[in-house]
């Protein structure tokens, strides 16, 4: 419960390098399942502002590198804006590895509410642009197609 605000006082009761491994760990074995075509949430543990005093860089990229060898897309979601981490996900160094390694990206504002529906994709776009992105993907019948920027 990573992003449940009844679930908050975890962040403050535990370890957050153990909250941040947790996530982590669990994202890994989602990529491995190959269950998906897309990879969302990158970094959404960070979605109440605590940050690992831990480096888990190496954790991401290993994550990452999983992730451009089975060819699957990684979503770039606004809804951090919305939120108190006040950023989208993945954060931009992130972004950076991701076009590094070839991953495709798509775009989620993860609207819970109509007006809500493609809230931040002005920022996402300039923060992938700025990574070296050119284009986006979309899905159907889980292919993928290029949208370009």
């Amino acid at each position: 419960m990573f992003d449940n605000p009844e679930c908050i006082d975890e962040y403050r009761i535990r370890d957050i390098d153990e909250i941040y491994a947790e996530y982590y760990d669990i994202l890994e074995q989602l990529v491995r399942s190959r269950h998906f075509s897309i990879v969302g949430h990158l970094d959404l543990v960070k979605k109440f502002g605590y940050r690992p005093k831990r480096d888990f860089t190496r954790t991401i990229e290993k994550i990452i590198e999983l992730i451009s060898r089975d060819n699957l897309t990684v979503e770039i979601n606004t809804a951090g804006l919305r939120n108190p981490v006040g950023e989208i996900y993945p954060a931009d160094w992130i972004i950076q590895r991701l076009f590094d390694a070839d991953v495709p990206v798509t775009l989620s504002s993860d609207a819970h509410r109509p007006e809500d529906i493609a809230s931040g994709f002005s920022v996402a776009i300039e923060k992938i642009r700025a990574a070296g992105y050119r284009k986006v993907s979309g899905f159907a019948q889980r292919r993928r197609y290029d949208i370009l920027l």
